[in-house]
C-alpha cells in the first residue's frame, strides 16, 4: 500500500528544527478561515531557505524565500518533478508549484497528526484498495481480537494496521 509519498524529499517542510514535530512552527485553527493558518520553514539540506506562511484567509501560500537565486531555483526544479497525489489528479500533466507542494506536505501533516491521535486509544486499518484517509477504527488496542474481527467481515482482503507506523512513537498520556 501506498506510503507516505516523497519520503526522498530532500527539501522538507515540517521535519526541520522548527517544525510543529518540536513546537516550533504553529498551525492556527482558530485563525483559519478559508485556508490552513500557519506559519513555518522551509529546508535545503538542513540549512532554512525560506519563511512559509497564510493567514488563513483563501490566499495561496507564502514563500518568503532567505536565500540565493541558485537554491530558489534547485528547490523548484525539484518541487516541478514530484508526483501529484491520486486526490489531487484534476491537476492533470500541470508541474507541480510551490503553493501545491506546501497544501499537500500541510494536508499530510494534518492526517498524520489525526492518525496518531486515533492510534493512542484504537487500532486503525488500511484496507487494499481503499484510498488513504479512509479508515477502519477499533476501540480495542487488542491485535489478535481486531485481526480476527477483519478476517471475519473481510476475508482475505490484504490490509495495514496503521498503528504499526508509530511503533515505538506513540506514549500513552
Amino acid at each position: 500500500m501506498e506510503r507516505r509519498r516523497g519520503l526522498d524529499f530532500m527539501w522538507y517542510l515540517w521535519c526541520g528544527p522548527y517544525s510543529p514535530l518540536n513546537g516550533k512552527d504553529k498551525i492556527a485553527k482558530g485563525l483559519s478561515e478559508e485556508t490552513v493558518a500557519f506559519t513555518g520553514g522551509l529546508y535545503a539540506d538542513g540549512t532554512k531557505v525560506a519563511d512559509l506562511k497564510n493567514s488563513g484567509h483563501g490566499e495561496e501560500n507564502r514563500v518568503d524565500w532567505t536565500c540565493d537565486r541558485a537554491t530558489i531555483a534547485e528547490v523548484e526544479a525539484h518541487v516541478a518533478t514530484l508526483p501529484w497525489p491520486k486526490e489531487w489528479a484534476f491537476m492533470g500533466t500541470k508541474a507541480m508549484d510551490m503553493d501545491a507542494c506546501i497544501s499537500i506536505m500541510l494536508g499530510e501533516y494534518e492526517q498524520e497528526k489525526r492518525l496518531r491521535g486515533w492510534c493512542r486509544t484504537k487500532t486503525v486499518v488500511l484496507l487494499e484498495g481503499w484510498d488513504e484517509g479512509n479508515y477502519l477504527t477499533y476501540n480495542s488496542k487488542d491485535r489478535a481480537a481486531v485481526e480476527k474481527a477483519i478476517a471475519k467481515k473481510h476475508p482475505g482482503v490484504k490490509y495495514e494496521i496503521v498503528n504499526d507506523r508509530f511503533e515505538g512513537v506513540l506514549t500513552s498520556r
